[in-house]
């Protein structure tokens, strides 16, 4: 797939802040960049899926860019980025919340679908930010803010646990060296929310399954919705959080508070 814009809607008003968001068609992406529009920002929706995407674009508030990439190509992240740079000269907050999962158990796991399940998680955010530093030189006061998931303390699919908690690692360290630069990089883990991600290739009674344990373990005796991950997002990226770095955030409703022997990982 090539990476391409496919919608303009509007045009960047000189100082207005600009957000990037990946995976911007989905339930907790568009949830986000509404959030984000609603703040006042010009978003850059990024999603393999261009006509959800699109979609998505022409629901918010303020002016946003639409562009269709595969994540999963090495080089769609720097692509990305430098059409950012032409197109908009500027990119304040980059919100990597794109993710993939391929349910395996161990005995099933091929160096195919491993791969696969790391390039999306972990090595697209890695090089969306170093793309998106030629941008910042010289303008302190940006964001990063990774979506990560629960999995990484409950544990769940091999790959998928192993890339969000890799991604926890990538925000510290992002934080550490980013920092001096006034770059803020801060992760934001889920409990379960219902979606399209949570829903593929999941039968009904597991989605049940899944239900149920979320509010076994919930201290607040409810699931997350897209939205409370949209307000921490927000907030992370604002002059609220201006002084909050290499944090990792749970949105969890207590979750992560939950006995090591819940029934199932989330």
């Amino acid at each position: 797939m090539k990476t391409e814009i496919i919608d303009e809607a509007g045009k960047l008003a000189e100082g207005t802040e600009v957000a990037l968001v990946t995976g911007a068609a989905g339930a907790m992406g568009s949830a986000i960049a509404r959030r984000l529009s609603s703040n006042g920002m010009f978003v850059v929706l990024v999603d393999r899926d261009g006509a959800n995407a699109r979609s998505v674009g022409k629901s918010l508030d303020q002016a946003s860019l639409v562009i269709q990439a595969d994540l999963s190509l090495p080089d769609s992240p720097i692509e990305i980025m430098e059409a950012v740079a032409g197109k908009l000269g500027r990119c304040d907050h980059v919100v990597n919340n794109a993710g993939f999962n391929i349910r395996q158990r161990i005995p099933d796991v091929d160096l195919q679908s491993w791969d696969l399940v790391f390039s999306v998680n972990l090595r697209a955010p890695m090089f969306l930010v170093q793309g998106a530093m030629s941008i910042w030189r010289d303008r302190p006061g940006k964001s990063i803010t990774n979506i990560g998931s629960r999995a990484w303390i409950s544990g769940a699919s091999p790959a998928y646990t192993a890339s969000k908690t890799g991604l926890i690692g990538l925000t510290r360290s992002m934080a550490v060296e980013l920092g001096p630069l006034g770059i803020r990089v801060n992760a934001v883990i889920p409990s379960y929310v219902e979606s399209g991600f949570t829903r593929a290739a999941t039968s009904d009674t597991q989605i049940r399954e899944q239900q149920e344990t979320a509010l076994a373990v919930s201290k607040l005796g409810r699931l997350c919705v897209p939205e409370d991950i949209a307000g921490a997002v927000s907030f992370l990226s604002s002059q609220d959080g201006s002084f909050i770095t290499g944090e990792t955030l749970h949105v969890c409703g207590g979750a992560q508070m939950a006995q090591s022997n819940a029934r199932r990982a989330i």
